[in-house]
């Protein structure tokens, strides 16, 4: 069953990231910050002997699509703050500023919220649950560095995706 719902998973989210922002950089920058979370989730539960069975597999899928949704966020408000006239790193500012807080607490929610599968009878639940949330926080912390600094270092959007996904606006060719 992994290897059908992780790749699906994975789709879903690549595919979810195009149809929203339609360009290769905004597909590969936020799967870049997923990836490397997802590794590290491994090496953790590699470390800690935590075997994948039916429950834990479900972790990869999770936080996938976490990490695409913190990923959204992340760049709307970056491509919102080039549509008002603000530069490249005046915009990465803003987005820290803004979403940092609010990425932060849905992932510290998100996390006490597994944290809380703990405190169950079940070995497999707890691991499960202890997982996720460090994975979540994980995912929050490399996302929020990770994506500013690339989208630092690579050329802003075009005009026109910018006015696609801020205004509502269609290319025209």
């Amino acid at each position: 069953e992994r290897s059908i719902f992780l790749p699906i998973s994975f789709l879903v989210a690549v595919i979810i990231l195009y149809v929203i922002f339609r360009q290769l950089k905004s597909i590969f920058i936020p799967l870049i910050a997923i990836v490397t979370t997802l590794i590290w989730v491994a090496g953790i539960m590699a470390y800690f002997a935590i075997t994948i069975n039916v429950v834990s597999y479900l972790t990869f899928n999770l936080l996938m699509i976490i990490g695409a949704s913190n990923a959204i966020h992340l760049l709307m408000k970056y491509h919102e703050g080039l549509s008002i006239g603000l530069s490249q790193s005046d915009s990465l500012e803003r987005v820290i500023n803004k979403i940092g807080g609010a990425l932060f607490l849905t992932s510290f929610t998100t996390a006490v919220g597994f944290c809380s599968l703990a405190f169950t009878n079940i070995k497999i639940t707890q691991q499960f649950g202890l997982i996720v949330a460090f994975g979540v926080i994980l995912m929050f912390i490399i996302t929020i560095i990770i994506m500013p600094i690339i989208l630092n270092f690579i050329n802003p959007p075009n005009e026109s995706h910018i006015r696609r996904l801020i205004k509502g606006e269609q290319f025209r060719a």
